[in-house]
């Protein structure tokens, strides 16, 4: 057996029995994972997302479905009206986000450009910039005040993006953090942020960490069976 399919299941076996909400007391928790994390319930976008996808040139690495519908989902929970997509890749992940919210100003940051990812951005008029992410991003973050949703990916400079919407995040951002167990280094510094103060509630779903900052909810941690 694959030693990646092995890794996976033992994950889900240890995540078991939270993977319906089970021990959950808080309505918005509850909601969050049974109506968001695990929803199973298709969208109309979805189609043409997958055809989208097919049309993706082979060894352009691109996030896994399950993660994409993911984010579809949470962007359409929050109705964000700035969204930050940190590490555009090829771009699709990117076009699920901003298909949850057509409205929405969204831009993708990326270190170099990506002819796949230009030519699916344009598509679904995301905003593709490249450079200097950090730079770039601070640009937008000063620009608009605070951001509305933002999806970090695993890249050189993510943890630097992470301490800089922490540091102007509003009651409505809602940060997704991916790769939160990567490595040792990365895991402590998601076990750090999630003590941070400012920080509310935090979704661990072992491939990606979610982040509140909405201070009327009670501090809280989370572990997802994220399936």
């Amino acid at each position: 057996m694959n030693m990646s399919v092995v890794t996976s299941l033992w994950i889900w076996i240890k995540r078991f029995r939270k993977r319906k909400g089970y021990g959950v007391h808080s309505p918005f928790a509850f909601q969050l994972i049974t109506q968001v994390i695990n929803q199973k319930t298709p969208y109309y976008a979805f189609d043409g997302l997958k055809k989208l996808r097919k049309l993706t040139p082979k060894g352009v690495k691109c996030n896994s479905v399950k993660m994409d519908k993911f984010l579809f989902r949470l962007v359409n929970d929050s109705q964000p009206s700035t969204i930050i997509d940190y590490g555009t890749g090829a771009g699709i992940t990117a076009c699920y986000m901003k298909s949850a919210k057509k409205k929405s100003e969204m831009v993708s940051v990326d270190a170099k450009s990506n002819e796949t990812a230009a030519h699916v951005l344009k598509s679904y008029s995301v905003d593709y910039r490249t450079g200097d992410m950090l730079s770039l991003a601070k640009g937008l973050l000063n620009e608009w005040g605070s951001v509305g949703f933002v999806r970090i990916a695993s890249v050189p400079s993510a943890w630097e993006m992470v301490d800089a919407v922490v540091s102007c995040a509003s009651e409505r951002t809602v940060m997704v953090i991916e790769g939160i167990y990567s490595d040792k280094s990365v895991t402590e510094k998601w076990h750090r942020l999630q003590d941070d103060e400012r920080v509310c509630i935090t979704f661990d779903l072992y491939d990606a960490g979610i982040v509140y900052f909405d201070h009327k909810l009670n501090k809280q941690h989370y572990i997802v069976n994220f399936v």
